[in-house]
């Protein structure tokens, strides 16, 4: 095993600091250029493996014996069935409706019509009908006014 001397460990301490501090900044790296693919390119051969994949778990299910692989290859079926026809640009059921079908944009915008009715504040003989189940939070309902006691 090597053993450092102080000369050494001097001499490897100015080598490193004119490394670190007087070198010239790196340049900014470059963006990584990606190959590009078409989606269409890509979409196919996908479509392509998806369509292969379905047709091997199709097998698979054919042979299962027992009730536990069979519910897997079939999960496993529904799965590769969304992928398929998102790839092949089918709408699931509700999706999408034909452009013929569609109702046009701004179709569904209604007016206000006054109705000539004006809005009446509620009178406090209202108020009074109202009874206890009117009453909310903790206050309590005022206690009812009674009629002067007449001694005539």
């Amino acid at each position: 095993m090597p053993v450092w001397t102080r000369e050494q460990a001097r001499e490897m301490a100015v080598k490193g600091n004119q490394v670190r501090w007087h070198s010239p900044p790196s340049p900014e790296p470059e963006p990584a250029i990606v190959p590009r693919i078409a989606f269409d390119d890509f979409a196919a051969r996908k479509l392509l493996r998806v369509r292969g994949q379905i047709e091997q778990v199709e097998a698979l299910l054919d042979g299962a014996k027992d009730a536990q692989s069979v519910d897997r290859y079939a999960a496993a079926l529904m799965r590769l069935y969304d992928i398929e026809g998102w790839l092949s640009n089918r709408p699931k059921p509700g999706n999408r409706r034909p452009r013929e079908d569609r109702a046009p944009r701004g179709a569904w915008t209604v007016e206000a019509k006054p109705l000539g009715i004006s809005p009446a504040a509620p009178t406090p003989q209202d108020a009074s009908n109202c009874g206890p189940q009117a009453t909310t939070g903790s206050v309590p309902p005022a206690t009812p006014q009674l009629p002067p006691f007449n001694t005539a």
